[in-house]
């Protein structure tokens, strides 16, 4: 019976074997990701892979679709004179060829291989913005995670106490202001985890959309990722942004050089054969011509339009440089403040853990009431969490110092 369907419906079978080695292959990579897997995968997606192939293609098709020649002109023709001494008639044919000795050709295509090299730097700057997005999508990600834990444990803390007091209130041992009071505060802080929980959906549905893993989440604390940072300024890298528009200015001024060769004389020649019937008579042979095109209608309108566009990009050129000087001084100076201002809340976060152990402690001895242990849970959680939005800016920051950098890992 296998052997069967297998004979009948062998393409079925094949696109089955595929699905189920897909899913597998899905399968296996399911799971936290590390933020080094994570731009690993977005680097790896094959949308991302064919949208870079094809602009660079596209690029490249339009410098290669300039050639040294233009396409040559076939011209055919008939001419019949008649007159007192007969009828003469004349055929003609002819192929002509512009010659492209002003070189506005060469320098048109110089121009559009500039460009092709500009796309490809724009590709490489594409994929550096890319990899930040990941970066920050994982601090994202992360952050809310490590939020709705706290909040979890929290919320677990406060509602053991709630059944505490409560069995204690239906036994007189426990005034009703403290039901309440506890009560309170665990509702709010299920509120807050309620919307926690949406936003770890919201910021790691953003990573799997970047990594293209399904249900994508981290797998490593945000101070295990912030630890091994060291932030660098390095004023002399070069940014791939910058470079594309130094290839653009390269263009503008082959361009600019090839409307002022334009409005030079071009020669062409062309070669041809040609018959002539008069009175019964005929005669033919191979004809040869030469010509000359002459601007006279160019003007100079398109020449003062491309130098204005060279002037253009070579501005641009020099602002973009004054920009990126300014903005890896700018994502410096914030990576490296957020990063010690991290670094200071960690130094704090044994004892933000401790303190909730603290309260439970005191309050069980009799030596606090209510308040102090909703406030030492309160303490606890909001230290960490403060400690945690730290990280994240901080990640944040090296993300875009990263990308002022040039993209690069530091």
């Amino acid at each position: 019976m296998e052997l069967l369907f297998l004979a009948r419906f062998p393409r079925t079978f094949a696109v089955i074997l595929l699905a189920g080695t897909t899913l597998t292959a899905q399968a296996a990579r399911a799971g936290p990701l590390s933020e080094a897997e994570a731009t690993a995968r977005a680097n790896a997606l094959p949308e991302a892979a064919a949208l870079d192939a094809a602009t660079g293609d596209a690029a490249r098709a339009d410098a290669q679709a300039i050639r040294r020649f233009e396409n040559p002109e076939l011209h055919v023709g008939r001419e019949r004179i008649s007159g007192s001494l007969g009828t003469e008639t004349e055929l003609t044919a002819e192929i002509t060829q512009q010659l492209g000795l002003n070189g506005a050709t060469g320098r048109l295509r110089a121009a559009t291989q500039a460009e092709a090299q500009a796309v490809d730097a724009d590709i490489v700057r594409r994929k550096a913005i890319r990899l930040a997005d990941v970066r920050k999508a994982y601090a994202e990600c992360g952050a809310a995670s490590e939020r709705t834990a706290i909040l979890g444990e929290q919320d677990t803390r406060l509602r053991e106490v709630e059944r505490i007091i409560s069995l204690r209130a239906g036994a007189g041992d426990a005034a009703g202001y403290d039901l309440r009071r506890v009560r309170l505060e665990a509702r709010g802080v299920m509120a807050q985890k309620a919307l926690a929980d949406g936003e770890v959906r919201a910021a790691c549905a953003t990573l799997s959309r970047l990594t293209g893993e399904p249900e994508a989440r981290t797998s490593e604390p945000l101070f295990a990722v912030l630890q091994p940072t060291r932030l660098a300024l390095e004023a002399g890298a070069d940014r791939s942004d910058l470079e594309a528009k130094r290839y653009r200015v390269t263009a503008a001024e082959a361009q600019a050089d090839a409307a002022r060769r334009q409005r030079l004389p071009d020669l062409a020649i062309g070669a041809g054969y040609k018959r002539v019937n008069e009175g019964g008579l005929s005669a033919s042979g191979p004809t040869v011509s030469l010509g000359i095109r002459l601007p006279i209608f160019s003007g100079g309108a398109a020449s003062r339009a491309a130098e204005a566009r060279q002037r253009a990009a070579e501005a641009e050129l020099a602002l973009a440089g004054a920009s990126i000087a300014a903005e890896r001084d700018a994502t410096f100076a914030r990576a490296e403040a957020s990063y010690e201002a991290a670094r200071l809340a960690q130094s704090s976060a044994e004892d933000a853990r401790r303190i909730a152990d603290i309260a439970d402690a005191a309050y069980q001895g009799g030596e606090t009431g209510i308040t102090e242990l909703i406030d030492g849970y309160r303490a606890g959680a909001e230290a960490r969490i403060a400690a945690i939005d730290l990280a994240e800016r901080a990640l944040k920051a090296r993300a875009d110092h990263i990308l002022a950098q040039g993209g690069e890992e530091l």
